[in-house]
Formats: C-alpha cells, structure tokens, sequence
C-alpha cells in the first residue's frame, strides 16, 4: 500500500515538473488566476507571459530558475532583464548603455559567472563560493558583497539571477547601498553627458588620471575601456531604439507599467515631431524657427534650403535620408557635423532622426560655428537672400540657388507670420507677442528651455522681463497682482505656490516622474516667495522665486555653491531630466556658482 502512494506521488510529481517545463518554453498553463496587471501584459506584450508554476511574470527565452522564476540565461534574455530593470528605475538610455557595455567586459552575461581563475568551477549558484574573486554581472568582489547589498538595499531573491543582480545595480546607482557606493557616486555617474563619459564613469579611471571614482575599478582602467565605450554604443543603439522586451508590470494606483512609453495609437513615440506644430514638416520647422525669433523670411530661407537637401524641393522633409556619399538628415549634415549631430542627440537622450532633434541641432549650430548666419538671417525681409545667405555660408552646397530662393518664397507666402505666438505652448516654445504677457493655459506643451544659463542662448531672464512675463512682484508688503498671478500645485504630495504660467508645466514633471516611478523622497520644497532684502540690495527682485518661476528641493541634502564647486549632492538625474523636459533649467548646471537644489521656469521667450 504504501509503496503504491510512493510510486503515485512520484508520478504526479513528475507531471507537474513536466507542466511546468511546457509553461516555459511552449505555451503557457496557468496554475493560478492572473492579477489585472499579469493579465494586460500578456495581452499586450506576447514576449510575457505568466509564469505556469507560480503565476508571476518571467521571459519566455532563456533559463528560468524553477524555484525563483527568474532568468540565468542565455546572454540576450539577460540583457532585457538588466536593461528592463534600470529603465524602469529610472536610468535614461544612456546611461543603462553605459551599465551594459561594462558588464560585457566583467560577467559576459552571466549571473553564475565566477572570475576566470584556474582551479574554480566556472559558474557557482553560490556567491561566497567565489571568494576573493569576481562574481556574477559585475564581478562582485568577493562574491559575498553581493549579498551584503542585496540585504542593505532590501532586495529579495536569488542571488544568482539576473533580476536579482540587475536590482543591486540600481541600487547602487541609487545610492541604496552607502556602506559600499556614496550616493554621489551614482549622481556623478547620473551627471556625465555623453556615452563615452557614463561609461568612462561607471568604469572609474583614477588610476589613468581621471576624474571619475566609479564602480567597477579594474586593475587595469584603460586596458579595456575603448572596448567598453564600444559595447556601450552598440547597446544604446539596440536597446534604445525601443525594441528591447519590456519589463514584466507593476501596478500603481491601478495603472499599469511595462516599462515602454504608453501609446495607444501605435505611432513609435521614439521617431516623432512632438512638441512641433503645423502640418507638413517643412511648416513645423518653419514655425520652430520663427518661436526661436527668427524673421517670417529668415525662416523661409533656412527651411528653403532643408526642402532642397532632404524634401526633393517638397514640403515633406526627411530626417531619416542618407544620401550616396553619406551626408544624412534635413540639412545633409556629413562628416564631423554628422558626428556632432550624433553626439547631441546622444547627450540630449534624444533620437538622432527625430524632426525636433535635428531642428534643436541647427539651432544650437547656428548659436555657436554659425552665428554669422544667424545674425544675417534673424532680421531678414527678403526671403530669397535668406536663401542664398545660408546656401553660401551653412549649407556650403556649391549649387545654384535659385531653387532654394523659390522655396523660401513659397513658404513665406503659404505661411506667412506662421502660427499664433502669443501664448505658451509646444507651437511655439514658449514665445510671447512684443509687450504681452503669455496667457495661462491648462497643459504644458513645453518641450525643452527657451532661455536660460544652460540649455537656453546663455542668459537669465532680466528683472524686466521677469515682469513682463510672470507680471508685477509687487512690494515687500503689498504685490496683489503676484497674488492674483499664484495658484497651488501638489507636486507629488507636496503643495507649493506657483505662477499660473509655470503651473502646468510643474505638473507636468510631476506627472513624468510619477509614470517613470522614480523613487526619491521629497522632505524639503519651496517655491513662490516675496524676499526683497536677502543680503544683497536688489537679489529680491531678480529672483525667480519672487514671481513663482523656481523651485527649491530638499536643500539639505542639494546645497548652494557659491564659488562653483561640485558639491556632494542627491538630485535624482531623472529629476533633471522631467524638469528640462518640460521647460525648467537646473542650478547645478550653472558654471561660476551651483544651486543643486534649484529649478527655475525658463520655457517663454521673453517679448522683444
């Protein structure tokens, strides 16, 4: 009898490892009811599926660890965890490429890694059993760390996997584990610019004279680095594009996260014009440059030009186009121009295609090697010698112009004064009619600063176009337009007083860093204040926070800086980011003095 429920119970047994084998690999068998979340993303994300054993989410390629539900292997199915894991924390693109091209030079892809040293095993389940060498990803040393941190951090699970491992990372980057990685070391790494930098950051290269501390410190820092910066670039462009299988979903306030951009209308949110208006591309970049101040003609000439190199003489630019000898985008930039290109929608975590993107190049190349051409054309009347100024001089084309000339009269013709500048919003970046204030409106359609000392043309607002714009300030004891002007926003749980014009936009970023579930505590944040006598006799007056234009936050642990210095801060980068996104400019990216704590509204052109 008792031999007969043995063999039964070996058998059911062997059915149920069976089922779940199956699950794994072929179609999924649910054991469990599904939750709503685990539900919608099997529906929406075919590479997801519920687990068959336990009912969690795990992918359907690699190994999966039938006790954990969580992936060991094979490399690719590795890299969608750990890529999946930091964007969803958080991490911009460009900096999750950075994490990955280091650990395709330390772990090569596998959780159970344990440093090549003769006479250990290969791969190990157990961390401490690497002892004094690398383990996992990213080399833990000794193993055992990684398990330190996984407990300092809070994290759960098996050490050996790579959702595990992928949450110690960010955590680090987070500065969740101190007793390892200060939390300036991830800001630092969180603060470089470009894929070269992040990597180089994360890398650490003290020993060849640089300034980074980072996290892997190899023996030997710039022996493998070349290659590093290269499997960085290769990741950012494979993953970035937006073709990496989305994480499994969490949900918040009966939402649901996958870590993609929600779009609904099928539209790749990572190759579109938003935040330009009009209809053709031509008229949107039209209208780009006339928010930037650019005369009806002036724009005309500069578009003409972008009609020839990339529209076939027609409306409908191209940014995508690479012609016979290489010269790519609507201004056929080729070369050293081309790699600049490149370089800033890689710094700017934007795409290198995206309409916006090029219009946001020109404009920043006109500001610097071009300004000659700025300056002849900002002022233009005439729409053909526009034309030919900026054939000559920043096209260099060498061709005749005069199809050029026809289109910039075409232009001007179809679209004259262009669309309504008077009031803020994404058609015109924030500009505002001569000696009219912007009028409020209810979404913020602000895509990046206008002005400002960092990512603007090089100024701050003065005091009078700080009234202009936000309006009067009033007295120390009487400002009842400024009064009239206010109205409370709840920033993430925190209610601050905000102009009436900088309202949408802050909640705007609010909306941003809630939907990208950034995890950083608010303890300390002010806005709007009347501060007429502050230690310097007219600072009251010139300062943002007199008109509800900036935002402090947690100033105790983002200090001032009052000779420039970098100072040890905890300003979350994708802070930085929600607030540039959204027309606000940063104080720690100021030059001779830093304001970590500080984001000032500088998305309204000032009148003329």
């Amino acid at each position: 009898m008792n031999y007969t429920i043995q063999r039964f119970t070996l058998f059911l047994f062997l059915c149920l490892s069976v089922i779940c084998l199956l699950a794994q690999t072929a179609y999924p068998v649910f054991a469990d009811s599904l939750s709503a979340s685990e539900q919608k993303a099997v529906n929406e994300y075919p590479n997801w599926v519920a687990d068959a054993c336990d009912g969690s989410a795990g992918l359907t390629t690699g190994t999966v660890d039938t006790s954990s539900g969580e992936t060991t292997e094979p490399a690719q199915a590795v890299q969608q965890v750990v890529w999946s894991t930091l964007i969803n924390g958080g991490i911009d693109p460009l900096h999750a490429a950075a994490v990955m091209g280091n650990i395709a030079h330390e772990g090569v892809w596998d959780p159970e890694s344990v440093e090549n040293i003769p006479g250990l095993p290969p791969r190990s389940e157990d961390p401490t059993a690497a002892g004094r060498y690398g383990y996992g990803l990213i080399g833990w040393t000794p193993g055992s760390s990684l398990l330190d941190q996984m407990k300092e951090a809070g994290i759960s699970g098996k050490p050996y996997t790579a959702e595990t491992q992928a949450a110690v990372i960010l955590a680090e980057i987070q500065g969740k584990t101190p007793n390892y990685y200060p939390a300036s070391l991830g800001q630092q790494f969180l603060n470089t610019k470009t894929i070269e930098d992040a990597t180089t950051a994360y890398q650490g290269n003290q020993n060849v004279g640089g300034p980074y501390l980072g996290f892997e410190r190899p023996a030997d820092e710039s022996g493998s680095l070349p290659d590093r910066i290269a499997s960085a670039k290769q990741f950012l462009s494979e993953f970035g594009s937006g073709t990496v299988t989305p994480a499994p979903p969490t949900t918040t306030g009966g939402s649901v996260s996958c870590g993609c951009t929600s779009d609904t209308s099928g539209t790749d949110v990572s190759t579109t014009d938003s935040g330009l208006v009009g209809g053709t591309p031509a008229e949107k970049a039209f209208n780009y440059f006339l928010a930037k101040g650019i005369s009806p003609a002036g724009a005309a000439g500069l578009v003409g030009n972008f009609m020839s190199e990339s529209g076939g003489n027609t409306e409908q630019l191209q940014p995508g186009i690479t012609n016979s000898i290489g010269a790519h985008g609507i201004a056929q930039w080729l070369g050293d121009r081309l790699t600049s290109l490149q370089q800033f929608a890689s710094s700017h975590n934007e795409q290198e295609d995206d309409l916006a993107t090029q219009l946001d190049f020109a404009w920043h190349e006109l500001n610097s090697g071009y300004k000659s051409v700025l300056n002849q054309i900002k002022n233009a009347s005439d729409p053909a010698a526009a034309a030919d100024t900026v054939n000559t001089d920043y096209e260099v084309s060498g061709v005749d112009p005069s199809t050029r000339e026809t289109n910039a009269k075409k232009l001007l013709s179809e679209y004259g004064g262009g669309a309504d500048s008077s009031v803020a919003t994404a058609s015109n970046n924030g500009s505002c009619s001569s000696g009219t204030s912007p009028t409020p409106t209810d979404n913020c359609s602000v895509t990046a600063p206008v002005w400002g000392s960092v990512h603007g043309v090089g100024e701050e607002y003065t005091q009078q176009q700080l009234t202009q714009i936000f309006g009067d300030p009033g007295t120390a004891s009487s400002h009842p337009q400024m009064d009239a002007n206010l109205t409370t926003v709840d920033f993430l749980g925190n209610s601050v007083q905000v102009n009436k014009l900088v309202a949408p936009c802050l909640k705007a970023v609010a909306d941003q860093l809630q939907s990208e579930h950034v995890d950083y505590k608010i303890t300390e944040m002010g806005c709007y204040r009347f501060d007429s006598d502050n230690g310097s006799s007219n600072i009251g007056l010139l300062s943002y926070h007199t008109y509800g234009a900036a935002c402090d936050i947690n100033w105790d642990t983002n200090p001032w800086s009052g000779d420039g210095a970098e100072l040890p801060h905890d300003m979350p980068q994708a802070y930085i980011q929600a607030f540039h996104d959204h027309g606000f400019t940063w104080g720690g990216d100021w030059v001779s003095v830093k304001d970590f704590m500080h984001f000032e509204f500088n998305g309204i052109k000032p009148p003329s």
